[in-house]
This record gives structure tokens, C-alpha cells and sequence, in this order.
């Protein structure tokens, strides 16, 4: 387990906390939420689409998504729908839709310290 970080901060003049928060607003926007205060470092969870080439895909916060081959910037858990959102810059930090994960797929998760 790491530092809380949001890698994208080091792009703006924002600071971690200034960007996970916005990332969270934008979210709870789209009517996710309430969306967890816990820190989500990484998670590994169950892949069942065939485009994604393989069955079990372990991702962290700064890794490279690997459908959108985007920066993860932010995972975030929205407790009123048992879903984790994977925030990418184009999928839930300033646009689109995050990427859904449910929680009966996810096997593991991981905070930050």
C-alpha cells in the first residue's frame, strides 16, 4: 500500500485532495453515490467481456487501464449500488461514464496508507 495520490494532480494546479474531491463531485453529478470516503489504492476483480483478453484484471490507481489505455486516476466505491468506478481522464474525471466494476466480481481490494 502507498501514499494517497491522484496522478494527474502533478498536471494541474490542483493538489490530490483538491482533484480526488472534484472527481468525486463529478461522480455523485452523474448520480453515482454516495460515493465511500475510503481511499481505494487498487482492486482485482472478475473480467467476463471477451475484448478485455483476459479473465482477471488487477488495476491501481497510475496503472494503465487496459481497454482505454488511459491513466487510472481515481477508484472510487459507490455504496448505494455496490459498484466500484475506475476514473479515467475520458471515463469519470472530466467526461464520460467511469468504468463500472460490481462488487460481486471484485475479489480484491486495496486502500491507500
Amino acid at each position: 500500500m502507498g501514499k494517497f495520490r491522484v496522478p494527474g494532480a502533478k498536471d494541474t494546479s490542483m493538489t490530490n485532495e483538491e482533484l480526488y474531491e472534484a472527481i468525486v463531485k463529478f461522480a455523485e453529478d452523474q448520480s453515482f453515490g454516495p460515493i465511500s470516503p475510503d481511499r481505494i489504492e487498487g482492486i482485482r476483480y472478475r473480467e467476463d467481456d471477451p475484448k478485455y483478453k483476459q479473465d482477471v484484471i488487477d488495476v491501481d490507481v497510475g496503472d494503465v487501464f487496459p481497454i482505454t489505455g488511459e491513466p487510472v486516476e481515481a477508484i472510487l466505491y459507490d455504496r448505494s449500488r455496490d459498484l466500484y468506478l475506475i476514473c479515467t481522464p475520458t471515463r469519470g474525471v472530466a467526461e464520460g461514464i467511469p468504468i463500472l466494476v460490481g462488487n460481486n466480481k471484485v475479489s480484491q481490494v486495496r486502500h491507500f496508507d
